[in-house]
């Protein structure tokens, strides 16, 4: 049986503005049109902190992912710790732990809460390295791996540019180890929207109100 295991938390704007120029949505996406990336890869969907966070509130090095979902809910309601955006809304990233990928380079100690709600928002399954880079957003295809892997795959993405088939994902995974050598090998990680946060909302325990992605008001890119 594969275990699903929270690794972090972290602040996201749900209604960002995407922009993406036409060469980086040809290069970098399968899905083309009707998508806004969400992704474990703040190069991709940033965090609304924009300071770096103390050793001891990481989940593991050179990531900041927060350990303790209420400290940071306190934190992100602190207009000098964190950005202003559209919708801000605290996600849980988790990672799938397969007995044939080795997950020593987590530091899982003191994640709170340390399981999935059962009304927590599921948003999808990205597909990162053990620093979150992913290999789905973040990976550039050449126009020959664009035409084959969106044909393969790009039906399988939701509006986030997301899998929610996990079967899915792990095929996906499996192609991305050998075509993305030097980053390999990838992990399947889940994103679950929590609550929205706002500066005078402090506490969204214990009851998330959660953003659903229907409520996003079609804001997507749709150029193609």
């Amino acid at each position: 049986m594969v275990d699903e295991i929270i690794i972090g938390y972290d602040i996201r704007d749900l209604e960002y503005d995407f922009s993406w120029a036409s060469e980086r949505i040809d290069k970098y996406l399968l899905r083309k049109r009707q998508v806004r990336p969400l992704s474990t890869d703040v190069s991709v969907w940033a965090s609304c902190f924009d300071v770096e966070l103390p050793l001891d509130m990481r989940t593991r090095n050179n990531v900041d992912l927060w350990r303790n979902l209420q400290i940071m809910i306190d934190m992100g309601s602190n207009k000098s710790t964190a950005n202003e955006v559209a919708k801000p809304v605290a996600i849980a990233v988790t990672v799938f732990g397969e007995p044939e990928l080795s997950l020593d380079h987590l530091d899982l100690s003191d994640i709170h809460p340390p399981q999935i709600e059962s009304d927590w928002e599921f948003l999808g399954y990205d597909v990162s390295d053990k620093f979150l880079l992913s290999v789905l957003t973040n990976c550039g295809y050449s126009e020959e791996e664009s035409g084959s892997f969106g044909q393969m795959y790009a039906d399988h993405l939701n509006e986030y540019h997301l899998f929610t088939d996990l079967n899915m994902a792990i095929n996906f995974r499996s192609r991305s180890d050998e075509r993305v050598k030097e980053h390999s090998p990838f992990c399947i990680y889940g994103i679950y929207a929590l609550c929205e946060i706002g500066l005078t909302k402090k506490n969204c325990l214990p009851r998330w109100e959660v953003s659903k992605p229907t409520n996003l008001g079609g804001q997507f890119n749709d150029k193609y």
